[in-house]
């Protein structure tokens, strides 16, 4: 029986694109510019860059409706990359926080046929994610 508790406060989010504020007092041409020139600034490769993989876990699981009681665990399925279960009742999914996840993984979601996958864009080229929608279907795919 666990009798702790858990203690959450509120954060910046782990995805720099979410913090974007357009200047009404600029032009759509030079809020464009700003945009592209923060999303320059904030690639995706820096979404760990404070090694918080739980922090990040936790943000992905509330976006995909999780209670705050799920359950995480680190599945020895996957040799080349570091990948969580994360568990809530009846609802799983594989989230992988890796740079780059490798082709030999891909077999082993055969494994997790009903389960959603995570990864994050930068993670994936064109034919590891075909091969990917090849093992799980397309809908059960979440790219961050």
């Amino acid at each position: 029986m666990d009798i702790g508790y858990k203690v959450f406060d509120l954060a910046p989010s782990h995805f720099p694109q979410n913090h974007f504020d357009q200047d009404p007092t600029k032009t759509l041409e030079e809020n464009k510019k700003a945009l592209a020139d923060y999303l320059e600034a904030e690639k995706q490769s820096s979404i760990l860059d404070n090694k918080d993989v739980d922090g990040l876990i936790l943000e992905i699981a509330i976006k995909q409706g999780y209670s705050l009681n799920y359950t995480t665990t680190k599945s020895s399925e996957f040799a080349d990359n570091e990948v969580y279960l994360v568990r809530d009742g009846d609802k799983k999914m594989l989230v992988c926080c890796d740079d780059v996840f490798e082709k030999k993984s891909i077999e082993n979601l055969s494994k997790f046929p009903e389960t959603n996958l995570i990864v994050l864009k930068s993670s994936l080229d064109t034919d590891t994610k075909w091969k990917i929608e090849q093992k799980i279907t397309p809908d059960r795919l979440f790219v961050f």
